[in-house]
């Protein structure tokens, strides 16, 4: 932040991750306090706040989700692989065109001091979607450990992008 108040840059877009929140926090939006468990989601939750609290910056930060379009395919890494934990969680998942299109509406409209979740509004449980994706890449299908009663799992939700910006998803997961 010192470094980039040496310049004339006043208005910042931080890339952030839906990892600052946790699965117990289940159902979340941007009205949600993220409460992270990770190392990486609490260093990621500071870092956001460093940034919003900056009197000095105009910080909208973006929250993706796993990250999908071309070459990056997460179901390629899952192939063949057996007894996967969590097959009942919800993907968040975001292609990377939805990425690039938010960031321009963001600039476009000039909606900063703002916190977006941008993840795609689809979520399939994670055993439908990476066994759907690896038949379609022609890979062998994961399988999937039989669920656990008590598993609690994250579904991040983008209120703000059609609130705010208006912003319809155009790229299916």
């Amino acid at each position: 932040i010192d470094e980039i108040k040496k310049y004339t840059v006043k208005k910042i877009i931080l890339v952030s991750s839906t990892s600052v929140y946790d699965d117990s926090q289940r159902n979340v939006n941007e009205r949600d306090e993220p409460q992270p468990e990770t190392i990486a989601g609490k260093q990621l939750r500071q870092v956001d706040e460093l940034f919003m609290n900056s009197k000095e910056l105009q910080t909208t930060i973006v929250r993706f989700g796993g990250l999908i379009g071309g070459s990056r395919q997460p179901a390629k890494y899952l192939a063949g692989r057996k007894d996967l934990a969590d097959g009942n969680a919800s993907v968040n998942l975001i292609h990377r065109n939805d990425c690039i299109n938010i960031l321009i509406e963001i600039l476009k409209q000039d909606a900063f001091g703002k916190v977006f979740n941008a993840v795609n509004p689809d979520h399939p449980k994670k055993s439908d979607y990476y066994i759907q994706k690896t038949k379609e890449l022609g890979l062998e299908p994961p399988t999937f450990a039989e669920a656990n009663s008590n598993e609690i799992f994250k579904k991040v939700n983008s209120e703000n992008l059609k609130a705010i910006l208006n912003y319809s998803f155009k790229t299916s997961i």
